[in-house]
């Protein structure tokens, strides 16, 4: 993605690249963590392929965090319908399942400050 990110003319300086996740939940929790230790408020490009882009964009939006998608070449090219299909489908238990684990996780970290508090 970071290459891709270079081809469209984005400066280096300006891409951040998270690769030590391992699942989209993960992935959004580690950036939004990297985003707000940076002084200013970026912003956010989701770049993924498109089947992926709505799963993405919603959980950074329960972080609070507004995104926008890149523009990117899709795996269509590359992949038989069959295939797409599986994965455009698949995105509905995913979203489903990241979304309690992340309310989840919120409703734990609020519990936990209340404690301390």
């Amino acid at each position: 993605m970071k290459r891709l990110l270079q081809q469209a003319d984005v400066p280096e300086k300006d891409i951040i690249v998270e690769s030590a996740s391992t699942d989209t939940l993960t992935s959004v929790l580690r950036c939004a963590e990297i985003m707000r230790a940076l002084p200013a408020s970026p912003q956010v490009m989701i770049c993924t392929d498109r089947y992926h882009i709505l799963r993405c964009r919603w959980l950074f939006s329960l972080l609070g965090i507004p995104t926008r998608s890149a523009i990117i070449r899709s795996a269509r090219e590359s992949n038989s319908f069959v295939r797409l299909m599986f994965w455009y489908l698949r995105e509905i238990p995913a979203t489903i399942w990241d979304t309690v684990l992340l309310l989840a996780r919120r409703r734990d970290t609020v519990q936990v400050s209340n404690l301390k508090s």
